[in-house]
């Protein structure tokens, strides 16, 4: 058994990259590796199972895919230029009025079932208005985002 506390703080990717790939050959020799880490993109890599903990408590565990998949059943996220008329964007996508926020400047939710017609709507107003698309993600958040969400950011 090896335990790993913040292994790749303060690395340079190549480091990092190398630690990784050490962290996986352990593994596969069968080695339990106990990590901890506050990088959730290095928490999705190498983890085969992810205790978030706030405060002291566990407040989930899981799979990276579980922890990630089962976050959000519904949604739309993309990312272009900051400041859109959310309301524009709702009432082309058949939404109402609060349905599509701008959580950061750029970032934006559509809260709706996800399908091919809503993508395709969405799609099309971003052409008509000219809007650039630099990411789009449909019913799955990153594992960053469902550790914010379960530890603090949006509650009180």
């Amino acid at each position: 058994m090896v335990f790993l506390d913040e292994p790749t703080a303060g690395m340079d990717p190549h480091a990092r990259a190398t630690t990784w790939r050490f962290v996986r050959e352990l593994r596969e020799q069968g080695v339990t590796v106990l990590l901890t880490t506050h990088a959730m993109d290095e928490a999705e890599q190498l983890c085969d199972r992810v205790a978030i903990i706030d405060h002291g408590r566990l407040v989930a565990c899981g799979t990276p895919a579980e922890l990630t998949s089962v976050a959000v059943a519904e949604g739309v996220w993309f990312r272009t230029a900051p400041g859109l008329d959310v309301g524009s964007i709702a009432r082309s996508l058949g939404l109402p009025d609060g349905s599509v926020v701008e959580e950061r400047p750029g970032e934006y939710r559509a809260g709706a079932l996800v399908t091919p017609h809503l993508v395709a709507d969405l799609a099309a107003w971003m052409r008509d208005h000219g809007a650039t698309l630099g990411e789009l993600r449909a019913g799955r958040q990153s594992l960053e985002e469902v550790f914010l969400r379960l530890t603090g950011e949006g509650r009180a």
